[in-house]
């Protein structure tokens, strides 16, 4: 996590809100409203 919030924060110069941050299985962690579950996406 630490590796890619160096380059996000340096090389692409974007914020990094680390207490919303995390590593986890895809279907674990929603994306703005929406879950990857089994190569599908649930809209929630």
């Amino acid at each position: 996590m630490t590796t890619v919030s160096r380059f996000i924060e340096e090389r692409l110069k974007l914020k990094v809100n680390r207490e919303k941050s995390k590593v986890a299985l895809s279907e674990k962690v929603k994306f703005l409203g929406m879950t990857i579950i089994t190569g599908t996406v649930a809209i929630s």
